[in-house]
């Protein structure tokens, strides 16, 4: 059979989407929202903590064009805890794989009748928009404009590359809705409960860094490729020890035990912080007077606290997820041997303390 026979990929792409256009297109040229539409406003955000801090300019932009809109949530696992936590949010629903789960999921958002429906899912499209969809039956739904993608949504907008992806986010809402004036700027911001306070306070009184200078390193990330080893994170806890602050380090709970074996072997001046929450976490952050740490959630989470932060990040993925709002350095984490890594977080760790003396 000659290769005349055969579809190509684009083909094949451009009749698959003319298929889920007919069976889950939406209507096409409605008049933008107004903010005071938006009474009850569903956002899906099934992906990971650190997307989950990026979305709180979005939630407070949300809250000052309507103060009495009702946010509900689609979550995932990965960031369930952290809108759970946050009283802007009425409903948080978690997407987990279970078909049945799934559909239940959907029969409880489409009970509720959403005014409009956001994807804040910006590095996938289809499923999400699908997934929304179904959700959001008869209000509107928004999203960032892909080729193919546009007939999903009521209302999409072009998002910029090189926008920071706080800014991408947001622009999912600002950009999808009548804004009759420019909106003031809106930093990332974490409430924290007391029980978080009382247990980070704790915690820092009992290693000897409660009202105290001292420096956090985090250990632990999400990717492989951007984890050190223990060796590597030894060097890196003495060199912070050696700058004439304590270190507490900090990882993800199944990862205590190793930061403890990391602040056992570097020595005097450092300790581990196993925080028994995610508030926790965040309470100890914000008592830091530096945070370094590889690309994960606490590069957002620290610029949410107003920390300074070293934040070490591949160069494959320098642009758009660096820390905002605060003073920071950012190492990049390309082809440099791990000496040259500590010796650049040192230095950067240096200028940071050096410029909050000032």
């Amino acid at each position: 059979m000659s290769q005349d026979h055969y579809l190509s990929p684009s083909l094949l792409r451009q009749a698959k989407f003319r298929l889920l256009n007919l069976l889950f297109g939406r209507k096409q040229g409605l008049p933008l929202l107004r903010p005071e539409q938006l009474r009850r406003v569903l956002l899906l955000r099934h992906d990971r903590l650190g997307d989950a801090v990026i979305t709180t300019p979005l939630i407070d932009a949300l809250r000052y064009l309507n103060p009495t809109v009702q946010i509900d949530l689609i979550a995932a696992p990965a960031n369930r805890a952290f809108f759970q936590n946050d009283a802007r949010i009425s409903v948080v629903e978690v997407l987990e794989g279970s078909l049945l789960k799934r559909l239940g999921l959907i029969l409880h958002c489409r009970r509720r009748q959403y005014d409009a429906g956001l994807q804040l899912v910006l590095g996938r499209t289809t499923l999400p928009a699908l997934l929304l969809g179904l959700c959001v039956p008869n209000g509107r739904t928004l999203g960032m404009r892909v080729p193919l993608h546009e007939r999903l949504f009521n209302h999409s907008v072009i998002i910029p590359s090189e926008l920071h992806f706080r800014d991408r986010t947001l622009a999912v809402l600002t950009g999808n809705i009548a804004v009759e004036s420019e909106l003031p700027y809106f930093p990332y911001s974490i409430p924290l409960r007391p029980d978080d306070l009382a247990i980070a306070d704790a915690l820092l009184a009992e290693k000897g860094l409660l009202n105290k200078q001292w420096i956090l390193l985090n250990i632990s990330t999400g990717k492989a490729d951007r984890k050190f080893s223990e060796q590597q994170n030894v060097e890196l806890a003495k060199g912070l020890a050696g700058l004439g602050l304590p270190v507490g380090i900090i990882a993800s709970p199944q990862e205590h035990s190793r930061a403890e074996s990391i602040a056992q072997e570097a020595g005097a001046g450092v300790s581990a912080l196993p925080f028994r929450t995610l508030g926790g976490v965040i309470a100890g952050i914000e008592k830091a007077a530096v945070v370094v740490t590889p690309d994960t959630a606490i590069v957002h989470i620290a610029s949410a606290m107003g920390r300074p932060i070293v934040a070490i990040i591949p160069a494959d993925v320098v642009g758009g997820w660096e820390p905002v709002g605060v003073p920071s350095r950012v190492v990049v984490m390309d082809s440099a041997i791990m000496e040259q890594i500590v010796e650049s977080v040192l230095s950067g760790v240096r200028e940071l303390l050096r410029e909050g003396e000032q």
